[in-house]
């Protein structure tokens, strides 16, 4: 597999695993009675959503076309575990003891995504593959600011993380 299509799945595979965590943070937040509760998932379902778009744009900045990719095996664990998860939420309302269960996973989950998804797979990735295939980019400058982006993700992430132990503690 050249280096190419690599980035491509992987940028193909974050957009579209951002879209499912954010769709699960939007759904997850309709259904807790706790308005603070609402308002935390809800702003990571923005932020998550907003991660989407850049990895669309990026991909749409290179170059590369949206190809069909099995995302449950280029994300893994993190895919299958939010996936799990959507059918878990799935009526109307959630108790405590339902939440605090989602939130043990999450948690998990979060640690798993902002550390390693993000910061040892991701962000190295895209960087590293832009240099190895030269992209025609403008000049460094233009992999500079891609990867600060990336960056912001990845501490993102980690605020997600740290929010979901703070709902957890709220609880």
């Amino acid at each position: 597999m050249s280096d190419v299509s690599v980035l491509k799945e992987v940028l193909v595979c974050s957009e579209r695993f951002e879209r499912l965590v954010g769709g699960f943070y939007n759904a997850l937040g309709e259904r807790v009675g706790d308005q603070l509760l609402r308002v935390i998932f809800k702003w990571i379902s923005v932020e998550s959503l907003n991660h989407a778009e850049l990895m669309k744009e990026l991909l749409n900045f290179l170059k590369l076309p949206h190809t069909e990719v099995d995302c449950s095996f280029v994300i893994g664990e993190p895919w299958v575990t939010i996936s799990l998860l959507m059918k878990t939420i799935e009526k109307d309302s959630i108790n405590a003891e339902d939440l605090k269960k989602i939130l043990s996973v999450l948690r998990r989950l979060e640690g798993l995504v902002g550390e390693e998804t993000y910061g040892r797979l991701l962000y190295p990735a895209v960087s590293g593959l832009l240099r190895e295939v030269g992209w025609g980019l403008r000049d460094r400058k233009a992999l500079e600011a891609i990867s600060t982006m990336l960056r912001e993700v990845a501490v993102e992430e980690e605020y997600h993380e740290k929010l979901v132990n703070l709902i957890d503690e709220l609880i």
